[in-house]
């Protein structure tokens, strides 16, 4: 009954260091993302609404620190008036 038991506790222990670590990563890759406008935020039907808003947030606050953020492979840019574009292929600035 106590190996049992022992064996309970070293896979609770282990389990939880787990998720600790992949909260560490994932706070680290959000981290990453708030410093660098030309990092791509990945957007897909998959992610949970927490997920997409905290990447929403993150790319609000890109825009309004750098002025660009990058964001499902595009670039997007925030005009001198405050609205926010993209460059298409022959160089023109296209409001989105």
């Amino acid at each position: 009954m106590s190996n049992r038991k022992t064996l309970i506790e070293r896979f609770k222990k282990r389990f939880k260091n787990i998720n600790v670590r992949r909260e560490r990563i994932s706070e680290e890759f959000t981290n990453s993302l708030l410093l660098d406008p030309y990092k791509n935020i990945p957007l897909g039907t998959w992610y949970s609404e927490d997920e997409l808003r905290e990447k929403a947030d993150i790319h609000r606050s890109r825009l309004s620190k750098f002025g660009k953020s990058k964001i499902n492979g595009e670039m997007l840019y925030v005009g001198p008036k405050g609205g926010i574009y993209k460059i298409s292929g022959d160089g023109k600035k296209k409001y989105v």
